[in-house]
């Protein structure tokens, strides 16, 4: 049995906010001037309800992630339902289009901080803020898409394997490369039209073999245009592993400074016990010294 890695990524994840509520409608601001209400706002406020708008979004990425992983697995399971497939389409298609919007806004949010930086707009600690919250947005809005991602890859798989099931039910004896034809090709019903001629369940398999021709056609053409995105988005994916290395290569400098500070101020400790030690021992040194001398003086007297 194959591993279901959406369940698998699903799991190390937090559903945001309630599990029947879905996030309102996402409005992009990718074409947007600027002004209060783009995203070329130079206040605080201005960015932080931006930034809320793309959480917002992501927000309806995982939601749509639950809804399309509900209609496919129904439509695995209940073939021949054009209300399924009808309603799945529209939530890829509606989920395609969020991705891009997303992404985009996403990406002019990053370019509009170094543009700021740069033309010194704001000071470094509002910077520091901006270029923090867009992080974790973006590290969000990444891990999502790979879930979707991920989900899509495992019904692909599945769907081809209904597929190939429902070929072999119209042609047993069908070659691995007739089926693999069928898979990947658009003529499936003209490979397999002459085995399914008078016989009523070929045919309804035979349609079933177009539903599922046309279920991962769709999957590729959502994967081609994600990747498409990431491709365009690579510049922003790279960034945001330069900061991880660099804030990883901090934390290790901070953890040898750390041990250099403890070993230091362990040397410090010993060299300050053996100073001690030896004050003391000066200090006895002294007193005998200081005792010999007046014994000596208190002979002198009584010679006298």
């Amino acid at each position: 049995m194959s591993r279901d890695r959406y369940i698998e990524l699903k799991s190390l994840g937090n559903t945001p906010g309630g599990a029947n509520t879905p996030p309102p409608p996402y409005v992009s601001h990718a074409a947007s001037p600027g002004g209060a209400g783009g995203l070329g706002s130079t206040t605080m406020d201005q960015f932080q309800r931006q930034a809320d708008i793309i959480e917002d979004g992501i927000n309806s990425i995982h939601t749509l992630v639950d809804d399309i992983y509900r209609l496919h697995s129904q439509s695995l399971g209940m073939s021949g339902q054009p209300d399924i497939e009808r309603q799945k389409n529209i939530k890829i298609d509606e989920m395609n289009q969020l991705i891009r919007d997303v992404g985009k806004d996403l990406k002019r949010m990053g370019s509009e901080n170094d543009q700021m930086s740069s033309a010194g707009f704001v000071d470094a600690g509002d910077i520091a803020i901006r270029r923090g919250r867009h992080g974790a947005l973006f590290n969000r809005y990444y891990d999502e898409v790979q879930k979707y991602r991920a989900m899509e890859d495992d019904f692909k798989n599945k769907y081809q394997q209904q597929l190939e099931h429902h070929i072999r039910v119209i042609k047993p004896h069908a070659t691995d490369e007739e089926i693999n034809a069928a898979i990947h090709s658009d003529q499936a019903r003209s490979i397999f039209a002459q085995s399914v001629m008078g016989n009523n369940e070929s045919r309804r398999v035979l349609r079933e073999v177009e539903e599922r021709h046309q279920d991962i056609k769709k999957i590729e053409q959502s994967a081609y245009e994600i990747n498409q995105l990431f491709t365009e988005l690579q510049d922003m994916i790279q960034r945001q592993q330069t900061m991880v290395d660099d804030i990883e290569q901090a934390v290790e400098n901070a953890r040898n400074y750390t041990k250099q500070g403890v070993e230091q101020v362990n040397q410090g400790i010993t060299i300050r016990k053996k100073t001690r030690k030896r004050m003391w021992l000066l200090l006895v040194l002294l007193v005998i010294i200081i005792v010999i001398v007046v014994i000596i003086i208190l002979k002198a007297v009584k010679v006298i």
